[in-house]
C-alpha cells in the first residue's frame, strides 16, 4: 500500500518538474521578446508547480521513513541469537586488533588493554633501550638562515666599531667611512643517506625499528652540522698559547670585547682545564648553571665535543690542545634549503627504505669573530 503511494507521488513529481522548467523555458523567452506582462503570469504558474513539488517532496520523505521502520518481535532471543551476536563482537575485537598492529600502534579504534591482554604477548610491549642524553648540535649557536635560492649571497651585519664625524652647521654630513655589511656567498649541496630494512625484521621485531632507524638518521644530520662547523672553526687565525696568561690575552685583546665569546673544545682539553688550580686552590673553571655545561671557562661558556671531531695536534705523549674561542654566531653561518625524510616500500625484495635528505651549507661569517688556540701544556719537570 504504501509503496504503491510513494510510486505514484514520484510520478506526479516527475510530472509537475517537467511543467516547470517548460514554463521556466517560456517565461525567459517572454522576457526576451519583451513580452514582460505574459512573462509576470508565467512566473506565478512555475511557482505554484514549485510549491506543489515540495509538497510532494515532503510527503515521499515521510512515507519512506516509515516504510523503513521495523516492528518489534515479542519473541525472546533464542541461544543462536546469542551466539550470533557474541560472535560479532568479538570478530569487531580481532578487526580492532589486526589494525592496531598493521597501524603499528597509532590506531586503537575500540581496542583497550583489558580486551587486548589476552592475546597481545609481553614482548609487544617492549621499547628499546635509549641512553637519557642530549645531543650535541653546533648549529644551535651559529648564524642559521633557511634560503630558497641553492646559491646566492646573503648580507650578513658586521662587527661595527667606528665612531660618527662631527659636523659643522649647515655643513654636508659625510659620508660613513665603513662597511656595515657582507656579502656571505653560499651554494648549497645534497647530502643524503638510507637504510633498507626486510619486512621480516620490521614485522618480527619486538620495537618500532623504522623510528629507531630515523632517529639515528638526524643524529646523523647533527654529526654532519658539527663536523662542517669545526673544520670552519679551525680555519680561524691560529694563535699559540703555552701558559694561561696567553689563553688570557687571546680573550681579553684578540677579539672584541663586545662579542658575546664561547669556548669550543674536544674532551682532553677540557679535563686539562678542569684540573687547573688557581694560586689560592680554586679550579680553574668556574661555576655557572646558565651555561649548557655548567662551566665557564674566563667568564665563557664551555662547549665540550669528542676527542674525534676536533683532534688534538702534536703526539700523544706531547699532545697540543686546540679550541676554538670567539662568538660562534658571528663566526659561521648555516645555510638550510630544504631536509627531507622518506620511508618507501620495495616491492621487488619485500623490504623498506628509509632515507634522509639535507640541503645545505657552511660558510665563515666574519674571521676577526674568534681565534683558534694551539695550546701546548708545560712540561711536567
Amino acid at each position: 500500500m504504501l509503496e504503491e503511494k510513494i510510486k505514484l507521488l514520484k510520478k506526479n513529481m516527475l510530472e509537475k518538474r517537467t511543467a516547470y522548467n517548460a514554463g521556466l523555458e517560456q517565461a525567459l523567452e517572454m522576457v526576451k521578446r519583451g513580452a514582460l506582462d505574459e512573462a509576470e503570469q508565467m512566473k506565478a504558474t512555475i511557482e505554484a508547480y514549485k510549491a506543489e513539488i515540495q509538497v510532494m517532496e515532503d510527503e515521499v520523505a515521510k512515507l519512506e521513513e516509515l516504510l523503513a521502520m521495523a516492528p518489534y518481535s515479542d519473541e525472546p532471543k533464542t541461544n543462536e541469537d546469542e551466539e550470533r551476536g557474541r560472535k560479532t563482537k568479538m570478530n569487531e575485537k580481532l578487526v580492532a586488533f589486526n589494525q592496531y598492529i598493521r597501524s603499528q600502534g597509532t590506531e586503537k579504534r575500540d581496542l583497550d588493554s583489558s580486551s587486548a591482554g589476552i592475546v597481545i604477548p609481553n614482548e609487544i610491549s617492549k621499547e628499546a633501550f635509549e641512553p637519557k642524553r642530549e645531543e650535541l648540535d653546533l648549529s644551535a649557536y651559529t648564524f642559521t638562515q633557511t634560503v630558497g635560492a641553492p646559491s646566492g649571497k646573503f648580507p650578513v651585519s658586521l662587527n661595527n666599531t667606528s665612531v660618527l664625524a662631527t659636523k659643522a652647521e649647515l655643513a654636508e654630513i659625510a659620508d660613513v667611512g665603513v662597511d656595515l655589511f657582507a656579502e656571505v656567498p653560499y651554494t648549497v649541496v645534497t647530502r643524503a643517506g638510507r637504510v633498507v630494512l626486510s619486512n621480516e625484521l620490521v614485522e618480527d621485531a619486538e620495537v618500532d625499528v623504522i623510528e629507531l632507524v630515523k632517529k639515528n638518521l638526524r643524529k646523523m644530520v647533527r654529526n654532519t652540522n658539527n663536523a662542517n662547523i669545526i673544520t670552519k672553526l679551525k680555519s680561524f687565525t691560529k694563535v699559540t698559547a703555552g701558559t694561561l696568561d696567553e689563553v688570557k690575552k687571546v680573550f681579553n685583546v684578540d677579539i672584541d670585547p663586545a662579542l658575546d665569546k664561547k669556548v669550543v673544545m674536544n674532551q682532553d682539553a677540557y679535563n686539562y682545564f678542569d684540573t687547573l688550580k688557581t694560586a689560592d686552590g680554586k679550579y680553574l673553571f668556574q661555576a655557572d648553571v646558565t651555561a649548557k655545561t655548567g662551566k665557564t671557562l674566563f667568564g665563557s661558556e664551555v662547549i665540550v665535543v669528542p676527542n674525534a671531531l676536533l683532534a688534538n695536534a702534536g703526539t700523544q705523549a706531547l699532545p697540543k690542545y686546540q679550541f676554538f674561542v670567539g662568538e660562534l654566531e658571528s663566526a659561521v653561518a648555516v645555510f638550510n634549503k630544504k631536509q627531507v625524510e622518506a620511508v618507501w616500500e620495495k616491492f621487488d625484495n619485500y623490504s623498506k627504505g628509509i632515507s634522509i635528505v639535507v640541503r645545505n651549507d657552511y660558510q665563515v661569517v666574519d674571521t676577526e669573530a674568534g681565534r683558534l688556540v694551539e695550546f701546548t701544556p708545560p712540561a711536567v719537570v
